[in-house]
């Protein structure tokens, strides 16, 4: 049986939620984690009187990601495979029938300029290494054509 889980953003990542352009977030996992399957509900200002539904979905995925250093550099592994910059998704670790996604995109798709700009908040604001995270995915139409799911 699905639940709901519900996801507060960030006021500067409202418009890409409310638009469909960001197709995920990362979060620490949950004391009762997100799963495939879950409807999701994604808030601005939860919990204060502008709080504003920006979108629902289902969960398409749940995957454990992880930031960590590479070769003295921060880096990213997804479902355990090391993704470095302009390097594609590993498709043989079974992350979906998707074509892969490289740094760059997910940076952008995350509502990032930069990988260096991605990676920098995700280590300010978890720390290097974390481990306990998970990157939540929902289909968007407006990134159909790139999912992993």
């Amino acid at each position: 049986m699905s639940k709901i889980a519900v996801y507060n953003f960030l006021p500067v990542w409202a418009p890409l939620v409310k638009s469909g352009m960001k197709p995920h977030t990362i979060r620490r996992r949950r004391k009762n984690p997100t799963e495939k399957g879950d409807w999701l509900k994604h808030f601005v200002g939860l919990r204060t009187k502008a709080c504003e539904l920006l979108y629902e979905q289902e969960c398409a995925a749940v995957t454990p990601i992880e930031f960590l250093e590479v070769d003295g550099k921060p880096g990213v592994t997804l479902d355990a495979g090391a993704l470095y910059y302009g390097v594609r998704w590993d498709k043989s670790l079974k992350l979906g029938q998707g074509p892969g996604w490289t740094l760059q995109q997910m940076a952008e798709w995350d509502g990032f300029p930069t990988p260096d700009a991605f990676l920098k908040f995700f280590v300010d604001h978890y720390g290097m290494p974390s481990k306990d995270l998970e990157l939540v995915e929902w289909r968007t139409p407006e990134r159909a054509a790139h999912a992993r799911w």
